[in-house]
């Protein structure tokens, strides 16, 4: 090769735009075309040939810089979910609970889950369900985390990926004997269950001893649950259907136009039980976006568990759904919210 074609090769080299590789790595990529060029003359062209290869390389190699970085920014730290040191530990799995505040539990709960990647997913899954609660200092929650199978865990109503064999190394740990207390508590599909029956036949009274006993139990229409939602205190619950006060529950969609309506009318159409007796979907720890209307459930409520019942009408977008939202208290499961949801324009 001519020295000046060779001087114009590594000129248009120079020119070229810098990947976000190392410098060792552009360093390389400059070596081999240069070399290839000295083994093998070629004319003009070809040295012009040989920097249009070049620069595809480049830009091959930004893509995939790129790419990798997407893949990277696709993956979190169990820090990056989770905020807040923990003190205690709180499990439960279908026929069991555990409780511990050991350090050793504590510095294992971070060697292995508090270790792990942590990959978005939609993915949902059912094998079991197996749930870890975090208490900080004050024995205020942290946050909750259900194990359901198939690599996913859900934390905050969003679905990850993880690591299983590092979730077992905890779990065998932890959900043994030595941890287990005496009370049964259900599951949280078990719970809703139950509650779907009491507000199907009615029974407030015992639907009253399900709800929060300090914040109450709240009604949303829609499932955009408003800060001046219709709560009522746990007290008030036994006798709610038998109150004839007239109460404004929202905005209708479209309209926005009150909703004013007796405990007992709103059930009727805002509730009603029965129709999601047997739902089409019943989806556990696991919100999803239907229609136009944002659901920010977890956003009024930061830690709670959810059920949602899914019913398809008789047209496309005929469809409702009823979703109970629980919190921890005392480590008891408690009924904080009752949100309907339905298509909207």
């Amino acid at each position: 090769m001519k020295k000046q074609d060779h001087n114009e090769l590594k000129d248009l080299l120079k020119d070229m735009p810098k990947p976000d590789v190392s410098k060792q790595k552009r360093n390389e990529i400059h070596h081999v075309i240069m070399n290839s060029n000295k083994k093998f003359p070629i004319k003009r062209f070809a040295a012009i040939f040989g920097a249009v290869a070049a620069g595809c390389l480049f830009f091959l190699l930004i893509f995939s810089s790129i790419n990798t970085n997407n893949q990277q920014a696709a993956m979190h730290t169990y820090n990056d979910i989770v905020k807040g040191e923990i003190s205690a530990i709180n499990g439960a799995t279908e026929d069991n609970l555990y409780s511990s505040s050991d350090q050793k539990i504590i510095e294992s709960f971070h060697e292995t889950i508090g270790s792990m990647n942590y990959k978005k997913t939609t993915q949902e899954s059912s094998v079991f369900e197996k749930t870890i609660t975090l208490y900080n200092n004050n024995n205020e929650i942290v946050t909750t985390m259900t194990f359901t199978g198939e690599n996913i865990v859900s934390i905050n109503g969003k679905q990850y990926k993880i690591n299983e064999n590092q979730l077992n190394q905890f779990t065998s740990l932890f959900f043994t004997e030595k941890y287990k207390t005496n009370t049964k508590k259900p599951s949280l599909k078990e719970q809703a269950n139950k509650i779907l029956t009491l507000l199907t036949n009615e029974n407030m009274e015992a639907l009253g001893n399900q709800v929060h006993p300090e914040k109450g139990l709240l009604f949303s229409p829609y499932v955009y649950v408003k800060s001046n939602a219709t709560t009522f205190s746990q007290d008030e619950i036994p006798k709610l259907l038998q109150d004839n006060s007239v109460y404004e529950w929202g905005s209708q969609d479209g309209s926005g136009k009150p909703i004013k309506l007796t405990p007992s009318d709103y059930f009727d159409e805002y509730v009603n039980a029965s129709f999601f007796s047997n739902a089409d979907e019943v989806n556990v720890n696991n919100l999803k976006n239907r229609g136009t209307m944002l659901n920010n459930i977890h956003e009024v409520f930061p830690n709670a568990q959810t059920v949602e019942y899914y019913q398809n009408g008789k047209e496309e977008l005929a469809w409702e759904s009823l979703t109970l939202v629980f919190e921890e208290v005392d480590g008891s499961r408690k009924l904080v919210a009752i949100v309907h949801g339905e298509w909207t324009s």
